[in-house]
């Protein structure tokens, strides 16, 4: 295990940087790929879900981070829409 200064702190830091990017452009582009980029960020509101219930030591959590697997794939794949 890390001590938090400074293993654990640039981790969280990394990840919400990580989290925050692929929100941002998720967002950004959403007039253009609007069913895919809503996966995507509904991929990352249950990988979220499913990372702090691990946190909390609750059971189930890894259900969260497949349907947030799942979500990710469907948005990546997605076929996006003609002009």
């Amino acid at each position: 295990h890390l001590r938090f200064l400074p293993g654990r702190l640039l981790a969280i830091v990394a990840n919400a940087g990580g989290t925050l990017a692929v929100v941002v452009v998720a967002l950004a582009s959403l007039r253009r790929r609007p069913l895919g980029n809503a996966l995507i960020l509904l991929g990352v509101a249950a990988a979220a879900i499913g990372s702090g219930l691990a946190g909390l030591g609750a059971g189930g959590a890894a259900v969260g981070i497949a349907v947030a697997a799942a979500l990710f794939y469907a948005g990546f794949t997605v076929p996006t829409p003609r002009p």
